[in-house]
């Protein structure tokens, strides 16, 4: 929970946002709260004190947010594998890339990947969970 008495500073808001960007422009990296603070030459409590402000969640739900968003696209429009999408998505190993996609998600990628040309991935994982964030 954050503080109602919680100020940030135009140049705050910026470093938050600019954080923000830092993990859109690079789902693959996994980039922590400590590295990323240090990234946007602020503290850690300032950047998750500000995301939780200014977005409404912390650092790491909107990683995950933006990386789960990411692989439902690579299934979707690309013809890859899905440990190349486990990759590009900051994953190591297929298996847990797969157990974290099936519990955001609720079904496996293999699912999803499964289903072909037929366009059906965001409007089908929608019903299970909307994609209701924006890349401000």
């Amino acid at each position: 929970m954050v503080p109602a008495s919680i100020y940030l500073s135009p140049m705050d808001k910026r470093k938050i946002m600019q954080a923000k960007r830092l993990l859109e422009e690079f789902p693959e990296k996994r980039i922590g709260i400590r590295r990323l603070s240090r990234m946007v030459i602020t503290n850690e409590n300032k950047v998750k004190q500000g995301f939780k402000f200014l977005l409404g969640t912390s650092p790491g739900a909107y990683s995950k947010k933006v990386r789960m968003t990411r692989a439902m696209q690579l299934l979707s429009e690309k013809k890859i594998s899905i440990q190349e999408v486990a990759e590009e998505c900051g994953y190591r190993d297929r298996q847990n890339f797969s157990i974290a996609f099936k519990k955001y998600w609720g079904n496996t990628p293999g699912y999803y990947k499964g289903m072909g040309a037929s366009g059906n991935y965001l409007s089908s994982a929608s019903s299970i969970r909307r994609i209701s964030f924006s890349l401000m």
